[in-house]
């Protein structure tokens, strides 16, 4: 059960961005749409933001183009049991308790009484084998991971953000610089973690290095790039594997451009208009992916082999490959200029 109920309401003309950050200070996973008579209107969750990023909806839309207007709710009098065989019926997580008016009194939440595991036995492998070429000078004497973000190494940052969302099973890939690397972490128990190491006797590319990894499980992987900043949520990430039943998950992120002229719209000779300098939508490779095992039989036992190759070559056999947008902070570290812009932004994802 929560306090403040109130603090979880948000009005149907409240922007996505808004109450996105209602579920960031919350911290429940779960925003209200009320009315002034706190009659619930419709609830909004971690992945409908995300289904609306996948419908093209910015995050400066309004809260009613991608609330749930039809979510499972129950009566207040019903008792916990009864709740809790709804709740896992219709696979969710949380449910809006009402009175007999409508009006919201509680939110009753799954990980209140069952604790998910699901990241529990999840290992996690990051490539930390770069070059880092982009950043020379300042990887000439260590690898980009040690590089200092803020108070911490960079890879420092993103093993402690891991840590903090219960993944403490952590596999580095190493290559350039690899000793300085294991020096500065070794089996991880400073960050209360376990940390093992794939050593790339030549550079593997960003899916190679999974070939070298020893007792693959039969649980997903979670495979990330060694350069990134991020606040993505891990488990949500992987519980939507799971859900959606991918062989692969991709993270995507949101990307616009805008074209520098104006851009003519032809039917044949004829011009039908005039769009002066549009912005247009991507959805771009966050370098964050989750694998089920089997997969791994795709990468070559030898050779320089990337994630995308991966990709495709996983559509190419017709495995079911999804993608799961973010919304969360993400930066990705591959110049100079976004170096400096991360130690600028360290405030933003501190750990």
């Amino acid at each position: 059960m929560v306090k403040n109920i109130e603090a979880f309401f948000v009005s149907p003309e409240t922007k996505i961005s808004e109450a996105l950050a209602c579920l960031d200070k919350t911290g429940v996973g779960i925003v209200l749409v009320v009315d002034e008579s706190r009659h619930l209107l419709g609830t909004l969750v971690d992945g409908d933001i995300r289904r609306g990023l996948l419908r093209n909806i910015g995050l400066e839309e309004l809260v009613s183009r991608v609330m749930n207007k039809n979510p499972v709710v129950s009566n207040v009098q019903v008792s916990k049991q009864e709740i809790t065989n709804l709740m896992k019926k219709r696979g969710i997580r949380h449910i809006p308790l009402l009175n007999d008016r409508g009006e919201v009194i509680e939110i009753f939440r799954m990980d209140d009484f069952f604790r998910d595991a699901v990241h529990d036995e999840t290992r996690v492998v990051i490539m930390a084998g770069g070059l880092g070429t982009r950043l020379r000078p300042l990887t000439k004497t260590k690898p980009k991971g040690l590089l200092p973000v803020g108070n911490n190494p960079l890879l420092e940052s993103i093993v402690q953000d891991l840590a903090r969302h219960g993944l403490r099973r952590i596999v580095l890939a190493v290559n350039y610089k690899a000793e300085s690397i294991k020096r500065y972490f070794k089996d991880g128990k400073k960050w209360n973690v376990s940390i093992d190491y794939i050593q790339e006797e030549k550079r593997l590319g960003t899916a190679g290095p999974l070939k070298l990894l020893e007792n693959r499980g039969d649980t997903p992987l979670l495979v990330m790039n060694g350069d990134l900043l991020t606040k993505i949520d891990y488990p949500h990430l992987l519980r939507f594997h799971r859900k959606e039943e991918f062989e692969l998950t991709v993270g995507i992120k949101s990307a616009d451009f805008k074209v520098p002229y104006g851009i003519v719209r032809l039917h044949g000779k004829e011009i039908l208009g005039v769009e002066e300098k549009p912005i247009q939508r991507f959805f771009v490779n966050a370098g964050i992916y989750v694998i089920n095992p089997e997969m791994i039989d795709l990468i070559p036992k030898d050779g320089y082999f990337d994630m995308t190759e991966l990709i495709q070559k996983a559509i190419d056999h017709n495995a079911k490959v999804g993608g799961f947008p973010l919304h969360e902070y993400w930066l990705d570290i591959g110049s100079k200029k976004d170096y400096e812009k991360a130690k600028s932004e360290t405030a933003r994802v501190s750990v």
